[in-house]
């Protein structure tokens, strides 16, 4: 996970910057003037924290960038899914449907027997095959004209 690491620095930055401020607060030397504290000691503490600040900030918005990214992939997942549901629950639709259709058929098929349900089909399947052929033969010949 890519978080884990950026967390673990963030729980470690807090720790050490989540205490009184006189325990990490350099103090000044007895005989130490102010611009000396201020040059030694205050301003690098000030840079170091300023630069904590950016860092969090710079992780807050790489963790921010990061969420909108899964936000963005799980609603699409769920777009999807959503989709998948109602494309299932059309495919039920149609196997109830086409299941009523063979039990219809069967239903016919035994009443009739199969040599003449054979019979018949064969005969129907010849009657299509020249419905299409003189379908095929009208188009070639208006494609002539």
């Amino acid at each position: 996970n890519k978080l884990a690491p950026i967390m673990d620095g963030l729980e470690n930055l807090s720790a050490q910057y989540s205490q009184r401020p006189e325990e990490w607060v350099p103090e000044a030397g007895t005989f130490e003037t102010a611009k000396s504290y201020r040059e030694k000691k205050a301003v690098p503490l000030i840079k170091k924290l300023v630069q904590v600040i950016f860092s969090l900030h710079r992780k807050y918005w790489e963790m921010k960038h990061d969420r909108d990214k899964y936000q963005s992939f799980y609603r699409s997942e769920k777009d999807a899914i959503r989709n998948l549901k109602e494309r299932l629950e059309q495919a039920e639709a149609e196997n109830e449907r086409l299941y009523a259709i063979k039990r219809d058929f069967e239903r016919v098929w035994n009443y009739f027997g199969a040599k003449k349900m054979n019979q018949a089909i064969g005969l129907m399947r010849e009657q299509e095959q020249t419905a299409k052929q003189d379908q095929q033969e009208n188009r070639k010949n208006s494609i002539e004209l």
